[in-house]
């Protein structure tokens, strides 16, 4: 999805503004963006993977797990990027990112060598609420054995809960708060378990797959297995669930039809994994093009919504699906389709709109109202208010935005910590809207510094930023 452009506008809906945008981030390594979820301050943390090419004469290409941290607008605010213990040994691919209750964040994926020949490695990361390393959990030593992490929890104890694959086994870990390891399953039988939640009995339930059927399998508290359902044949996948209202479960992923495309399946289930529904999205009875169901969330009105690709030949496009209580559809967006543009995820956000992630050549972020749109008339902003520089840290250049419910006279300041005027970047009128200015500080030196904004002469915020050389 190269050629988006970047857009943010506002909007109003039931007197609540809702923010809409597309984004992408990507270097000259293709880049992936495979989950991303809301954080308390109104931004969003993505686990992704970042590729690089070598300053060097050998071109060879460098893989990072990457956690990357934005803001309510899309706007990238930090990442982290992890390098393993040498340099056969880097982290390959961030999967599942999460916001901590403490208020940092964790990421899961793996570890891999250089040009993807050597074994990987199960690994989680957590960071403080800056991306700054905490502790990290690594599995998987045997050279002849590769394992990946596709999702991670965090637990009602705090600890953490991580499934995925260990050569051709299901995986499944249990962390305490600390990232300790307090058990290991790798007796759940052969397949892949790709999404995973913890349920009110402190149980949990994950989805996934074996070499016959999409699969859900209950456990208790300690991992062990209580069921495990099967449906579909050998081209039937599970890849996202969550528990429903009625506390049973439902499930997204892909089935085959013979001799036809592979479409969307949305499995509904009772508390027992027993089947209640059923639907299909995508060339029902066609041969092309073929629908993969990636990713569910609850929406607010009992319904759901379903986010995947339709693909043929070398063209991926993606689609978003809202669906009601029973699975019928009541719209479909689409997206890309102009190269390989696949979601990976989807969450309903605080102000009803959802947020997709996924990947071309670039990783991109899509965030849309409740209907779907991704770009709407403007909307001018009902609150005044300074919004957190990006990015922070620094160097020498960052973005500084501010919101005005009304016009005003208004002055934007930069600061030492001695309270000395640093940079006046503001001085005047400015109308009603969205407004942002650039803060050069290449004469600067390393440290902290303050930014103020005045409306009217008063004092409306301030906030920190750092300038790092």
């Amino acid at each position: 999805m190269k050629n988006i452009v970047f857009v943010v506008l506002l909007f109003t809906i039931s007197g609540y503004s809702v923010i809409t945008f597309e984004r992408t981030f990507g270097g000259t390594g293709d880049d992936n963006a495979n989950s991303i979820r809301q954080t308390t301050d109104g931004g969003y943390i993505a686990g992704c993977r970042s590729d690089s090419v070598a300053a060097d004469s050998s071109s060879q290409i460098y893989t990072f797990m990457t956690m990357k941290k934005l803001n309510s607008y899309g706007e990238y605010e930090w990442d982290k990027k992890v390098t393993g213990i040498t340099i056969e040994d880097m982290p390959n691919e961030g999967y599942s990112a999460i916001e901590t209750k403490d208020g940092g964040y964790t990421v899961a994926g793996c570890l891999v060598g250089l040009n993807h020949a050597f074994h990987t490695l199960i690994y989680v990361l957590k960071t403080d609420s800056s991306g700054v390393k905490q502790w990290d959990y690594r599995f998987g030593y045997d050279s002849s054995v590769s394992s990946v992490a596709y999702d991670m929890i965090q637990t009602e104890d705090n600890g953490y809960a991580v499934v995925g694959d260990n050569f051709g086994m299901i995986a499944f870990v249990k962390l305490d708060s600390e990232g300790k390891e307090e058990w290991i399953n790798y007796d759940l039988g052969p397949g892949q378990a790709r999404s995973l939640i913890q349920t009110e009995d402190k149980g949990f339930v994950f989805t996934g797959y074996d070499d016959e059927h999409l699969i859900l399998v209950k456990t208790d508290s300690l991992g062990n297995e209580v069921w495990n359902k099967n449906y579909g044949g050998m081209i039937s996948q599970g890849y996202s669930v969550k528990q429903s209202s009625d506390g049973g479960f439902v499930i997204l992923g892909k089935t085959g039809q013979m001799d036809y495309a592979d479409v969307a399946w949305l499995i509904k289930t009772d508390a027992n994994g027993e089947l209640e529904w059923s639907k299909v999205y995508g060339s029902i009875g066609g041969n092309i093009p073929n629908y993969i169901g990636q990713s569910i969330d609850l929406s607010s009105d009992g319904g759901y919504i379903l986010t995947g690709y339709s693909y043929m030949y070398s063209i991926a496009q993606a689609w978003l699906i809202k669906v009601d209580s029973e699975g019928n559809e009541i719209w479909e967006k689409t997206f890309g389709g102009a190269g390989d543009d696949r979601p990976s995820f989807v969450q309903q956000t605080l102000d009803g709109g959802y947020i997709l992630a996924g990947y071309g050549k670039d990783m991109w972020i899509i965030k849309t109202d409740e209907n779907g749109t991704e770009i709407e008339s403007p909307f001018l902003p009902q609150t005044t208010e300074l919004h957190q520089n990006y990015p922070n840290p620094f160097n020498p250049v960052t973005t500084i935005r501010y919101a005005l419910s009304q016009a005003g006279n208004v002055e934007l300041n930069v600061f030492n910590l001695n309270g000395q005027l640093v940079k006046e970047l503001v001085k005047g009128k400015m109308e009603k809207g969205i407004h942002k200015t650039e803060f050069k500080a290449g004469d600067l030196t390393s440290g902290i510094y303050i930014y103020n904004l005045k409306v009217d002469d008063k004092v409306v915020q301030s906030r920190k930023m750092i300038m790092l050389k």
